[in-house]
């Protein structure tokens, strides 16, 4: 009986040790689970992105002269094709998150006929070089918009369409013109504005004035007033205006620049002087403060059949957007930019290829590219002197090496 106790008694004990252990145990367990938690709500904290990065790709004027349309013609099925335009400078628009040109030729159908200048008319197949190509938007606000009239606008925006191409600054009513663009990437949301000093004397119809947006400073206001209500985090202005072959602004483009900045337009990127114009950083006075934007006066040709000096080469100007998503703030971090040339010919035929300047250049030299003429060459090296000459190497607009 005794033994018995004894016993009951151990078993008692072993039963009270073994609860202390699996409460003990739990608790560990517990505080462990705990330390993971913390560890992984703090990796968390620490891995989560506090900012976001967008790169917008734009370049200048998009145009097709009489032999461009005629070097995409394809003898083998009597269709166009312009991929090759683009082939050499593809991997520089496909990479950004958005890419944007100015698109100066209707693309208005064959019925309508195909012309160069004064009055253009493309193959509609511009459009699907564009997109393959790595385009996503064209702005369409420019003084070739009604070469084929109203009818030649409407052509233009269904073959966009039906090449999944974006547009702004051409509308087929009220609704579409008083329409925002705004892509939204990464959660930036980016508004692109489009506008134009004119239409080359076209007269735009009295009932119609929806189908292309003018500079109107009022029309500039109301629209950057739409994209904030529509919680755009920075807004790019397209405006057509200047001189032709001009290299400098005029008074005009300085003045309408330091307005449309103040009004809360984050870049304007010009067209229509068919040359490179500077780039300058603007400070203005705002209702919301001191505010500051960045203006490229012209971004110069970045196809066509000129072949002078100055309108046979261009930019692919990068601007890189970061947000700050604790600050709610979205600002342009960055400007770059990567200079390119137009080769009409290879060999005495047509090719009309887009080139980046600085990979070309180093091509020729190393005879990877057996296209490049010694004139080519030449013409190449000159381009870069005058578009790093004007834009600067390491100034407001950072140039971009493209060679590893």
């Amino acid at each position: 009986m005794e033994k018995r106790n004894i016993f009951l008694s151990f078993i008692v004990i072993l039963g009270l040790l073994a609860g202390f252990h699996l409460s003990q145990e739990g608790r560990l367990q517990a505080l462990l689970f705990q330390g993971r938690e913390n560890q992984e709500l703090e990796e968390t904290m620490i891995t989560e992105p506090r900012t976001s990065l967008v790169t917008v790709a734009a370049v200048g004027d998009i145009m097709m002269h009489s032999p461009q349309i005629n070097a995409g013609y394809q003898q083998s099925t009597g269709e166009y094709n312009f991929d090759h335009f683009f082939k050499e400078i593809k991997p520089y628009l496909i990479s950004a998150d958005l890419t944007l040109g100015n698109l100066e030729v209707p693309l208005a159908g064959k019925d309508r006929q195909y012309t160069g200048y004064p009055r253009f008319n493309s193959p509609s197949e511009l459009a699907a070089a564009l997109k393959n190509s790595g385009f996503d938007l064209v702005t369409t606000a420019n003084n070739h918009a009604l070469d084929r009239g109203e009818a030649g606008v409407l052509a233009t925006l269904d073959n966009l369409d039906k090449y999944g191409l974006k547009y702004v600054g051409t509308a087929r009513n009220d609704e579409e013109k008083n329409r925002i663009f705004l892509e939204e990437i990464k959660g930036i949301k980016i508004a692109v504005l489009a506008y134009t000093y004119g239409t080359n004397g076209i007269p735009i119809p009295k009932d119609k004035p929806y189908l292309i947006n003018l500079i109107d400073e009022n029309l500039i206001q109301n629209d950057v007033r739409k994209a904030k209500e529509l919680k755009a985090d920075f807004i790019i202005a397209c405006i057509h205006w200047g001189n032709e072959y001009q290299r400098q602004p005029n008074d005009f483009q300085k003045e309408l620049a330091a307005k449309v900045i103040g009004y809360g337009v984050d870049v304007i990127i010009g067209s229509h002087p068919h040359v490179l114009q500077p780039a300058e950083k603007i400070f203005v006075n705002s209702e919301e403060g001191i505010r500051e934007g960045l203006v490229i006066y012209s971004m110069g040709n970045f196809i066509s059949n000129q072949k002078e000096r100055y309108r046979d080469s261009s930019i692919v100007l990068i601007l890189e957007i970061e947000k700050d998503w604790q600050a709610n703030q979205t600002v342009l971090r960055n400007a770059v930019y990567i200079p390119t040339w137009v080769q009409r010919l290879a060999h005495g035929k047509p090719v009309y290829r887009v080139l980046p300047v600085e990979k070309a250049i180093k091509d020729y030299e190393q005879r990877k590219d057996q296209s490049l003429s010694s004139s080519d060459y030449q013409k190449l090296k000159q381009a870069w002197e005058d578009i790093t000459g004007l834009l600067g190497e390491d100034d407001l607009i950072k140039l971009k090496t493209v060679i590893q």
